[in-house]
């Protein structure tokens, strides 16, 4: 049998690149069309495009059955198409899959697979469903109900810029147990409405997002050094007990998420070895991608706060790193700084009022 001809290989190569130029500029004329409203021609241009496993049109499809926009509103289908585009990771179909299965549009109510969908759009990084997942969590919906889940979920949906999850962390983190707690947090009427997002823009153009495979597994990932790499000292906060310990656990065990999220949301109450050990996760790549910025900031802010161990990891990763990245540090941890202030009453620019151990964990 001969090889395939040189020849032959670079015609079907750039074949495939026209098809490719083809398809992006059906989905571009696509989004042009539904800008200027014409929305059963953007259905048209779409409709093949997700039949063929283009994700983004699979979203824009099923949005447009959904809403039934330039299309007889079909919540059956519009069902199926964002199944399709989820299960392939993109955490916009994910997101809004979820949304349909907890309030039962195009088939019965689901709150525990929405949970699903949320977390795995949540863990792709997609604000909306971590408040969203915050809020399951918070009430015990599709879920077994979990403070600490509630308060990380929403720290992260904060810190993607998503305002409901700032308001609902000010209400929360001052009814927790500690220095802070003196009021009872009011408690959501309702589960938040979820604003459908818009099908498509300009940017949206071929985005795929890869498949979710949850939690990063550190055991794949070279562990970056830090300082004070050992886990003697681990100290147990003051309130609430055992926070500190639990999310030790968590990260024995290697449910690296869990204990991300428990630490991040310590770390915003101002909790300066939650900060550390948040600081210390995010430079090694655990649980979420290695975030040496990250890294920099959350532990400047706890050496500031007189966090010696954070002190001395601050100052070896700040050698690491060039001007720029150490810039960035700086602005993410006045960023930080600022929404600490909001949840603890501080002002900007004050220390952070720090929960003080009280006993040593041994690990």
């Amino acid at each position: 049998m001969f090889p395939p001809s040189p020849v032959l290989a670079q015609e079907t190569a750039d074949e495939e690149d026209i098809s490719r130029d083809v398809l992006a500029a059906q989905f571009k004329q696509g989004v042009a069309e539904y800008d200027a409203k014409n929305y059963s021609r953007a259905f048209e241009l779409w409709l093949p495009l997700a039949r063929d496993g283009d994700l983004a049109a699979q979203r824009n499809v099923a949005h447009m059955l959904r809403l039934g926009r330039g299309v007889k509103q079909d919540l059956q289908r519009a069902r199926s198409f964002y199944e399709r585009s989820a299960e392939f990771g993109f955490v916009t179909a994910q997101t809004n899959l979820a949304v349909m299965l907890l309030n039962g549009e195009g088939g019965s109510e689901d709150p525990e697979a929405a949970a699903v969908w949320f977390d795995r759009a949540a863990r792709g990084g997609h604000p909306i469903a971590q408040y969203h997942l915050a809020t399951l969590y918070e009430r015990g919906i599709g879920v077994e109900a979990d403070t600490a889940r509630a308060l990380g979920w929403y720290a992260l949906a904060a810190r993607g810029g998503h305002q409901g999850a700032l308001n609902r962390l000010a209400d929360l983190v001052p009814t927790l147990p500690g220095p802070a707690a003196n009021q009872q947090a009011p408690e959501p009427e309702t589960l938040p409405e979820i604003v459908p997002e818009e099908p498509a823009d300009a940017t949206a153009v071929n985005e795929i997002t890869a498949p979710d495979t949850g939690a990063t597994d550190a055991s794949t990932l070279e562990q970056p050094a830090d300082a004070n790499d050992d886990d003697a000292d681990a100290t147990e906060e003051a309130a609430p007990p055992g926070d500190i310990a639990a999310a030790l656990d968590a990260y024995r065990s290697r449910k690296f998420t869990d204990a991300l999220l428990a630490f991040e949301a310590m770390a915003y109450r101002g909790n300066t070895e939650a900060q550390y050990r948040l600081a210390r996760m995010r430079n090694r790549g655990e649980g979420e991608p290695r975030d040496p910025v990250a890294a920099l900031a959350w532990w400047s802010i706890a050496a500031a706060a007189g966090h010696e161990k954070s002190e001395v990891a601050a100052t070896q990763l700040r050698s690491e790193l060039g001007p720029g990245r150490r810039d960035d540090a700086e602005r993410e941890a006045a960023q930080f700084m600022a929404l600490i202030g909001q949840l603890t009453g501080t002002t900007r620019g004050s220390e952070p009022a720090a929960e003080r151990p009280t006993q040593t964990v041994e690990e």
